[in-house]
């Protein structure tokens, strides 16, 4: 027998006994991988989201020139934000968000509301928001543009969502700027703050699994 014969003996002799090592290895670990991902997958699933409070009874002045009077929000699931249409700051990411958040639930053909209360409601008159409306393509019936006077917003968000809201003040840019939150409140169908979100995402996630408790 050459070398070479000799040689290819060996190591198909080596390849007989390695090749249903590998497979062994590989099928192992696509087994821990499936159970880790069916864990985690159920770790999910049971996950059951944190109730806060009851948000108060609350009527604002919509857009339209229309009463929103929370009770016609019962039995629905509404995410509220707050803005005002001169702000140069955070408000611009808040609407961004909102018509993103907007465009998901109407390729989904879902129920979730989205309520925008202005924190200066002096400049911000149902004519001005029904105008920041329409320059946002918000879709009547689910994307609500929001005021009232300024003690009743306010009370609102101190007492009712415990936001803050500051005074209407020149920052260091010489720019009109009233401090308040960027978040996005999830409120339940039965009044009750579910959670805080800046990613809208983990917001619409958290929404479909309140549908489940209905």
């Amino acid at each position: 027998m050459s070398n070479a014969q000799a040689i290819n003996d060996r190591s198909k002799k080596i390849n007989k006994y390695i090749f249903p090592v590998v497979v062994a290895i590989v099928c192992v670990s696509l087994v821990i991988l499936f159970k880790k991902k069916r864990v985690e997958n159920n770790t999910a699933s049971n996950y059951v989201l944190p109730t806060y409070y009851r948000i108060p009874p609350f009527k604002l002045l919509s857009s339209d020139g229309t009463m929103l009077d929370s009770r016609d929000l019962k039995g629905k699931v509404y995410a509220v934000n707050f803005h005002f249409t001169s702000c140069q700051t955070i408000c611009y990411k808040v609407m961004d968000k909102s018509k993103k958040l907007q465009d998901r639930v109407l390729d989904h053909q879902t129920d979730l509301q989205i309520l925008s209360i202005t924190v200066d409601p002096e400049y911000d008159t149902p004519g001005i928001l029904s105008k920041k409306a329409s320059e946002l393509g918000a879709k009547k019936g689910v994307w609500h543009f929001l005021t009232s006077d300024y003690d009743s917003i306010k009370n609102l968000l101190m007492n009712g969502f415990k936001m803050p809201i500051g005074k209407k003040m020149r920052n260091a840019e010489d720019v009109y700027d009233i401090a308040h939150s960027g978040k996005f409140i999830l409120v339940d169908h039965n009044q009750k703050v579910r959670g805080f979100f800046e990613n809208m995402d983990e917001l619409y996630t958290s929404y479909l699994r309140i549908k489940t408790e209905l």
